[in-house]
């Protein structure tokens, strides 16, 4: 039983849809039908919570459409620093047609938007083609009802990675002509999307029924993954995302070499325990497969032949393995939980109840399906609870386009009053500023959008930032006051004053700040503790900024004394 009637065929499907209960197909349409309107209803109820990393690609896409140099703003140096070429580049593509940033941002997120209802269909409609519907329809909804709601609202690429994968299957069984054409283009487009992907395209080639049938998609995205290669190193001089040489570095890396390796090989045991409820679904039914029914829940021979007879259950199990593996190669990421895994998903619950569903009585499966859609609608109400939150999104508080955007008019007063158009701004949140200003080169402190600090680190922060760019104006907040250590040196002090503006803290060039208007400042004395004035503190809340100011900030603070207010 179990595994041994995992490859179901055809008329299997269709014998067990015949004796599926009313309640339980009943049951899982509604969710499938649940899970499309609510989409909809999370982006037009949470549209303002777009984690600021959307921008980001968004700002270097406006770039290349506007000046055929890839760069987060005109200016700031070609480099790599977003994770998905194929995303920008068709981003670069509206913005050659949408002129203002707020409507770009809105195309990218009605673009994952649709991207995701029509995932949902894809799900369901793979699924069909070799398991019962109502385990195609529990697919389809638990991930549209429990996993989707930031990739829906986001408007950044992983919709487009799954729809992708989903398009490949669906195409896969095709033999060589029109259809053969457009899977090997699909795993083309795939490989273009993030540069981990050519890892997610082996289980297509191991999935194929024989050798020959695998060379051309394989020769062909083989040599697609050569040449991009070659050309992300004639253009950024680098073999590897600016993104992950990044992230090589603290914050983003863990203290220690014992930290990182026991993070990376949790990464998949807390996936699995996010499954928890299918898991003990599936250990529920093998115990009582085992102890009640007397029935034998495993044969290796039955699992063999399964595996040889359904190229979907042989790919199911492959790109699980592999996504399994890229987790933990990755680790926790800054962003949504298990975020690398969100191609995975639909594969990790089918194959959960695959062994279960279909070998159930009709009664059974009624109750089964109806406990399972009802927990569901409640893990869907648990998910949405967060986006209610002041701090959303809860994974990076506050950290959303609209909040960091709070320093792009502040930008524009500054380059107003001083008569200085071009300013240099380095700060560690840069998706919103580089997406909405206009003549503001960056540097970017998160290290991610800069070449330079992606391969130094936060040791280039003197020779690099504070001696060779010297920008006009720097920000930064809690970890990344520590990391930069700007207190430390004395190009820093010498050169800078703290300036507040609606109450956020900028530390602005002295230069820049001989061209302001003497009447428009005023000098203030911090506290003791290096905390500002009252006043300050009152603009600050009332400014909608996404950082709190910590102790750490005071302790720069007090190296000042004292303190600007431009009002």
């Amino acid at each position: 039983m179990f595994f041994a009637d995992t490859g179901i065929s055809v008329a299997e499907r269709s014998e067990n849809l015949n004796y599926s209960s009313a309640s339980a197909l009943w049951a899982s349409r509604a969710l499938v039908i649940l899970a499309l309107l609510v989409q909809i209803f999370v982006a037009w109820r949470f549209w303002a919570i777009t984690w600021d990393d959307s921008a980001i690609t968004l700002g270097f896409a406006r770039t290349f459409a506007h000046t055929g140099r890839i760069e987060p703003t005109p200016g700031s140096g070609i480099v790599e620093g977003y994770s998905t070429t194929l995303w920008m580049l068709l981003m670069a593509a509206a913005a050659k047609v949408i002129v203002s940033p707020a409507a770009l941002l809105a195309f990218a997120k009605i673009s994952t938007l649709v991207l995701n209802l029509i995932n949902i269909v894809l799900i369901r409609r793979w699924f069909l083609t070799w398991t019962p519907e109502v385990l195609a329809n529990l697919v389809a909804g638990i991930v549209g009802c429990t996993l989707m709601f930031y990739e829906t609202i986001n408007g950044m690429e992983t919709p487009l990675i799954l729809a992708l994968v989903l398009v490949m299957l669906l195409l896969f069984p095709s033999i060589p002509g029109t259809r053969r054409f457009w899977y090997i283009v699909a795993g083309c487009l795939l490989l273009l999307l993030r540069w981990e992907a050519a890892w997610l395209l082996v289980p297509f080639v191991l999935a194929e029924r024989s050798f020959r049938r695998a060379v051309l998609p394989a020769s062909c995205w083989t040599l697609l993954f050569l040449i991009s290669n070659l050309a992300r190193w004639l253009y950024f001089g680098d073999l590897l995302p600016n993104t992950i040489l990044a992230k090589r570095h603290f914050p983003y890396s863990a203290p220690s070499l014992r930290i990182a390796v026991t993070n990376r090989l949790l990464e998949p045991v807390s996936i699995l325990y996010d499954a928890k409820v299918l898991l003990a679904l599936l250990a529920a039914y093998v115990v009582y497969s085992v102890f009640v029914a007397k029935v034998p829940i495993f044969s290796f021979d039955r699992l063999k032949q399964a595996f040889r007879e359904s190229w979907q259950l042989r790919f199911t199990v492959l790109f699980l393995l592999f996504c399994f593996v890229l987790s933990t190669a990755i680790g926790p990421n800054w962003g949504p939980e298990f975020r690398s895994f969100y191609p995975a998903w639909p594969f990790l619950i089918g194959l959960l109840l695959l062994p279960v569903l279909p070998n159930l009585t009709p009664k059974v499966m009624g109750w089964v399906t109806v406990a399972l859609c009802l927990f569901t609608v409640l893990r869907m109400e648990a998910r949405i609870q967060p986006l209610r939150s002041e701090k959303a999104p809860i994974y990076m508080p506050k950290i959303t386009v609209a909040h960091v955007g709070t320093a792009v008019p502040i930008l524009t007063e500054l380059q107003r009053v001083s008569g200085q158009m071009t300013l240099t701004y380095a700060a560690p949140d840069m998706g919103a500023v580089m997406l909405y200003s206009k003549n503001v080169r960056v540097i970017d402190l998160g290290l991610l959008c800069d070449r330079v600090l992606a391969h130094k680190g936060f040791a280039a922060v003197r020779p690099y930032v504070l001696q060779q760019r010297q920008p006009d104006v720097i920000e930064v907040h809690e970890i990344f006051t520590q990391t930069t250590k700007l207190g430390s040196y004395p190009e820093f002090i010498e050169q800078y004053r703290p300036v507040y503006i609606q109450g956020i803290r900028f530390f602005v060039n002295r230069r820049l700040l001989s061209k302001l208007p003497v009447s428009r400042l005023v000098e203030r004395e911090f506290l003791p503790d290096g905390s500002p004035q009252s006043a300050e503190i009152e603009a600050f809340r009332r400014s909608n900024a996404p950082y709190p100011y910590i102790s750490l900030d005071n302790t720069l603070n007090q190296s000042f004394h004292t303190y600007l207010v431009l009002q």
